[in-house]
């Protein structure tokens, strides 16, 4: 797995196997692409934002635990370079979780095009800073690299580390991951195992296909069972298409606010309101004044007015408002809960 997530990334396997693919002449065109493509979205964004990261979130206990991603789609590269130590990754979104590639079904020309398939399907996160669903959705139904679990092995590799299992996997009644295939209507997804060079310990990326509208998450449970046997932990929003304003989403928006000990999101997570100064600590970075055309029905007063007082700045772009000095995030950091001893004592 390690050598297939090297090759799909553009770096050259550290094994015999998948030398045959190296071996090709797209395969060197795509290695070049890939480098330039990483080294301008490392140099325009990915440091800035690790350096983010040191200064206002990786101190915080409450950024400890597994990460809780929803919407995400296949966006590992942000949820690692914002949340580096986090143990365990779960990504939620649309698309089809699909699979490690079988170089042995491709010939050259199918080779070819798939990875010009992969690279075009990056593309918008690496230069906008998100996916575009309705795009993914028809990249991921051509060529050979089916799904988003290509996507996830390539920017694991890039982020440095090995890919050494990639495993078909589903939820159970009670919301255990289990591997294989659930039946019917049920929740699939991926798993991949994580290890770096040297160390024996891995960690878990997973990703679920899976509808967070209301509804849909009266009928499959199990993902909220799922979702709160984390345990209290970091959930990240951006690019969220404003879902979590929307009353048919209420569901989500309740379970982030339930597990979370800290959110960092963009203007398009969970409304400025709903996050009480009572509950929790926040901090506001960058600018808002709107939210793009497609979502102006979407603007809150609110936060708005809360900028004005006061946000630190910001020194990269980031979800739709993603050219630097238009982009917003906050972090929200739930406050200790006091027992009903420390109330009495206080008083």
């Amino acid at each position: 797995m390690q050598a297939n997530g090297r090759l799909l990334a553009g770096m050259r396997p550290s094994s015999v196997h998948g030398s045959e693919i190296s071996a090709m002449r797209f395969w060197h065109a795509h290695a070049a692409a890939m480098d330039a493509d990483w080294a301008r979205t490392r140099e325009r964004a990915l440091t800035l934002w690790r350096g983010f990261s040191e200064r206002e979130i990786d101190a915080l206990e409450s950024s400890r635990g597994a990460l809780y991603y929803p919407f995400s789609g296949p966006d590992f590269m942000y949820a690692h370079t914002l949340f580096p130590r986090a143990p365990r990754y779960l990504l939620i979104g649309l698309e089809p979780p699909g699979a490690a590639p079988a170089w042995p079904e491709m010939n050259e020309a199918q080779a070819a095009a798939s990875f010009s398939q992969l690279r075009q399907s990056m593309s918008t996160l690496l230069r906008l800073s998100f996916f575009r669903t309705n795009s993914m959705k028809d990249d991921l139904r051509r060529g050979k690299l089916v799904g988003v679990a290509p996507i996830m092995m390539a920017m694991a590799s890039r982020s440095g580390f090995e890919v050494r299992a990639v495993d078909a996997v589903y939820l159970n009644d009670e919301g255990a991951l289990c591997v294989g295939k659930a039946a019917a209507g049920g929740i699939n997804g991926v798993r991949l195992q994580l290890g770096e060079a040297g160390k024996a310990a891995t960690r878990e990326l997973i990703y679920l296909q899976a509808d967070l509208g209301d509804r849909a998450l009266a009928n499959t449970p199990q993902l909220a069972r799922h979702v709160r046997a984390l345990g209290s932990g970091p959930v990240f929003l951006k690019a969220a298409s404003y879902l979590l304003h929307r009353d048919e989403f209420s569901t989500a928006r309740s379970l982030v606010l339930e597990r979370a000990s800290l959110v960092l999101q963009d203007d398009s997570g969970i409304p400025y309101r709903a996050y009480a100064a009572s509950q929790w600590n926040g901090r506001l970075y960058g600018s808002y004044s709107r939210p793009i055309n497609l979502f102006k029905e979407r603007h809150q007063d609110a936060l708005r007015e809360a900028y004005a007082r006061q946000a630190q700045p910001l020194n990269s772009g980031i979800g739709y408002s993603h050219r630097p000095g238009t982009s917003n995030l906050q972090v929200f950091e739930k406050r200790p809960t006091r027992t009903a001893s420390q109330q009495v004592t206080m008083r």
